[in-house]
């Protein structure tokens, strides 16, 4: 997949963020508004580039049944706002956005 591809599923979905999988569905990365703002001020072409140059590898992650509070915590030490939610093997399940933990009003 290219950035442009990977910024036209971030507009498609309002999420500011989208997750990249290999073959198997596992969690390759991540790659975020950010990532795209600083790959296109390092890139030539920065749209055209593979989408795998510019994201954020091995990105912080929660499993199934995490606490909401411990989402939060891992967000706000990190400086993230999004969370990928994988299994036992790394596959994607979704995502956590701050903005969903927010509306659980538990903060």
């Amino acid at each position: 997949t290219d950035v442009r591809a990977a910024v036209e599923e971030m507009n498609a979905t309002g999420l500011g963020v989208v997750c990249l999988v290999d073959e198997a569905d596992r969690l390759a990365g991540i790659l975020t508004d950010g990532d795209v703002r600083r790959w296109v001020l390092r890139s030539e072409r920065p749209l055209a580039a593979a989408a795998r140059d510019a994201m954020t590898a091995d990105p912080s992650t929660m499993v199934p049944g995490a606490l909401a509070v411990q989402a939060l915590a891992v967000m706000e030490s990190k400086k993230i706002t999004s969370l990928p939610v994988v299994d036992d093997d790394r596959r994607l399940l979704g995502v956590v956005q701050i903005h969903d933990l927010w509306r659980t009003e538990l903060f």
